[in-house]
């Protein structure tokens, strides 16, 4: 008998094929995380320059309620960050920033 399969042998007998079975779950749960992250951010993604461009022009015309609008208006990250901070204001205050 040669050495590859009395190695095999061993290995099937201590419960090796409950490891390989345990590796293909885990290998396909992995791809299977990669596809869903590739799609969530696909869905979020956005050109900065543009919603920064679009933030000056929103503040320079209507103020923070113009503001308000285009930032919910966009699903890139930074706008929903804005759009929750200027959420928070209280009667035209915004919040500090330990308060945000």
């Amino acid at each position: 008998m040669n050495l590859v399969e009395t190695g095999k042998r061993i290995m099937v007998g201590t419960g090796a094929q409950a490891v390989l079975w345990l590796l293909i779950a885990l290998s396909i749960l992995s791809v299977a995380m990669i596809l869903e992250r590739a799609i969530a951010f696909l869905r979020r993604r956005g050109n900065a320059d543009k919603l920064r461009s679009s933030l000056t022009h929103a503040l320079r015309t209507g103020g923070f309620a113009r503001v308000r609008q285009v930032m919910e208006g966009s699903r890139h990250p930074a706008a929903v960050v804005s759009a929750r901070g200027l959420a928070l204001d209280r009667d035209g205050v915004l919040p500090t920033p330990k308060e945000a």
